[in-house]
């Protein structure tokens, strides 16, 4: 088969940037975690396969958009990992190295400054919000009903990595995976999407174009970005606290992150179906509404 004609994989996005990374430990276990991951990489490519696939219920769309949001817009975390690490500074925790830590919650600040909007006034929620509003026709998918319990748990498990887990380091690990997994992502999906909108809606390109922002403006390098801050933000922690990253099964996190994120995907696989009948016409918002949630 043509090389240009080949579909890529999930993965073939994720090695590139990995490829970049410094440090030999970070790189190794990541590489070492998506290997292992295939088949979970396979489900979820699946579950993007199937809802581009055809014609889908806005009902069924509904349950995909909401559950996939629990996987994404992950600004909290990584807003509250850089607060503890300034409650250590202000609590007097002993440090190995005071700066190091002043440059962990800096690097943290620099993943979430475009998801919050910083600068620029554009919250990354409001156009998954936008998205999601306009492909499910309302926005009643924001409802917690089309929460499957697969989406509950991954939520529940990478916010107390982040948020509770008394090793800051958990945080760090999960938002490192998460980071150049959204990169693939991302890059992944996007030509689906616009496929998927060309051929089942009555869009104008305009239209398709404002509905994907979400989409679009995490590719072409913005999540590398934010992985790059999500070393940075690891490797400062770990001097900060004089760690060593022999301490943590940093493959086991990541590991865990990929297969949780699997989870979630195949339990939408079986809420989506493919119908030979009927033509998704979605109705423009002029402008859409606030979002309920922001973050």
């Amino acid at each position: 088969m043509d090389m240009n004609t080949t579909p890529r994989r999930l993965a073939d996005y994720v090695f590139p940037a990995l490829a970049e990374v410094e440090d030999a430990r970070i790189r190794q276990s990541l590489e070492a975690a998506f290997r292992a991951e295939d088949e979970a990489l396979a489900t979820i490519e699946a579950a993007f396969t199937r809802v581009t696939g055809d014609y889908q219920s806005a009902e069924k769309l509904k349950y995909f958009f909401r559950s996939w949001s629990m996987t994404n817009n992950s600004a909290m975390c990584v807003s509250g990992l850089g607060n503890r690490m300034t409650m250590q500074l202000r609590d007097g925790s002993e440090l190995a190295d005071r700066e190091a830590l002043l440059e962990a919650v800096a690097s943290l600040h620099r993943i979430s400054d475009e998801d919050l909007g910083a600068g620029s006034a554009t919250l990354h929620w409001d156009l998954y919000y936008r998205m999601a509003t306009t492909i499910c026709e309302g926005d009643d998918w924001q409802s917690h009903r089309y929460v499957t319990p697969e989406a509950e748990s991954f939520k529940r498990w990478k916010d107390r990595a982040a948020l509770r887990d008394k090793d800051l380091m958990m945080g760090l690990l999960s938002t490192l995976v998460h980071e150049v997994y959204t990169h693939g992502e991302v890059e992944f999906v996007e030509p689906m999407f616009q496929q998927w909108l060309a051929t089942t809606s009555d869009f104008e390109p305009t239209e398709r174009k404002r509905t994907l922002v979400w989409i679009t403006c995490h590719c072409n390098g913005t999540e590398t970005r934010h992985f790059g801050h999500a070393q940075q933000a690891t490797l400062h922690y770990l001097r900060a606290h004089g760690l060593e990253m022999s301490d943590y099964d940093m493959e086991g996190v990541f590991r865990d992150y990929l297969q949780r994120k699997a989870a979630v995907m195949a339990s939408l696989i079986e809420k989506l179906d493919f119908s030979p009948v009927g033509r998704m016409r979605f109705q423009p918002l002029a402008s859409a509404p606030a979002a309920a949630v922001t973050a």
